[in-house]
């Protein structure tokens, strides 16, 4: 693999692995493999590796990383399982309605002033 200048490593490795899966070379299910055979694969460290795992597990493509245990696929890039978004979304909201009543605590705190009308 070459790599562009300017761009981190892992970013790099990572869009190739997200390439590898959507282009079906990899598949649900699939292992992605032996990080020492993935840094020979790559041109890189393991330590690169890794962290393109981290980034595709972030994303919700690759399983946990877990020693002792393969790093698999569990979904196609862009492709996100509903119920996984559905679990996402309800988290997002959670997090807004604990936000907004926050918000709405300390403005019953804050003493009234002379706001012009188009800010409130």
């Amino acid at each position: 693999m070459r790599f562009e200048p300017g761009r981190p490593k892992y970013i790099q490795v990572a869009d190739e692995m997200r390439r590898e899966i959507r282009d079906g070379e990899l598949k649900v299910g699939d292992s992605v493999g032996d990080l020492f055979k993935l840094q020979d694969k790559y041109g890189c460290s393991w330590g690169t590796v890794r962290a393109a795992e981290q980034v595709l597990v972030n994303e919700g493509i690759l399983s946990e990383i877990r020693a002792g245990m393969p790093t698999v696929v569990i979904a196609i890039p862009g492709k996100l399982p509903l119920g996984r978004l559905i679990k996402r979304l309800r988290e997002n909201q959670q997090d807004l309605s604990e936000i907004i009543a926050g918000l709405e605590s300390l403005n019953s705190q804050v003493p009234s002033t002379n706001i012009p009308e188009e800010f409130e």
